[in-house]
């Protein structure tokens, strides 16, 4: 009995990564924008979301940070033998790659800001698995199964009422 519960954990797991993988391109490949532009300046944009605070801005400065928390902790799950520094490390290349073929495709704006927060956002998975590891023990892949389901599922709803304006305005992401 208990084997099974585990294969379904696993399942449950894989299916996570998954789909946590398909919102990832999504967010970052099919974007509604065809404004093309380039920033190498580092921090210009943070700058302005911090001190221009609104829905958009929140949206696209939270968004580049918790995009990449799954990210890491997906690295550290699968790859725990590995130093954490690797795992950021992947996070900002994996990022850095992103933003070159956004520009290459021509997709929204190819940004050095977007690099830092997805870094940051790498960071807090690192610190968030750490975490998970040292409260969870030996329970920490299901914890984080689990959590990432959840997660998910709030993810997909607000985005449907985002998406159909169930809160007085629409939004659309992708």
């Amino acid at each position: 009995m208990n084997n099974k519960k585990n294969i379904w954990y696993e399942i449950c797991l894989w299916a996570g990564f998954v789909s946590y993988c398909i919102i990832l391109i999504a967010l970052l490949f099919f974007k509604s924008s065809s404004v093309q532009r380039v920033n190498l300046t580092p921090f210009r944009f943070i700058s302005y979301y911090l001190t221009h605070i609104n829905v958009m801005t929140l949206i696209n400065g939270l968004g580049n940070i918790i995009l990449f928390i799954p990210f890491t902790i997906y690295l550290c799950l699968f790859f725990s033998k590995k130093n954490i520094w690797i795992h950021l490390l992947w996070a900002c290349l994996f990022s850095i790659g992103a933003e070159c073929l956004q520009y290459i495709l021509k997709i929204g704006v190819t940004d050095i800001d977007d690099v830092i927060l997805n870094t940051l956002g790498g960071l807090l998975g690192i610190v968030a698995f750490w975490l998970l590891r040292k409260l969870c023990k030996e329970n920490t892949r299901k914890v984080i199964t689990v959590a990432f389901l959840i997660i998910g599922i709030l993810f997909l709803s607000i985005y449907a009422c985002l998406y159909y304006g169930v809160f007085g305005f629409r939004i659309r992401i992708l």
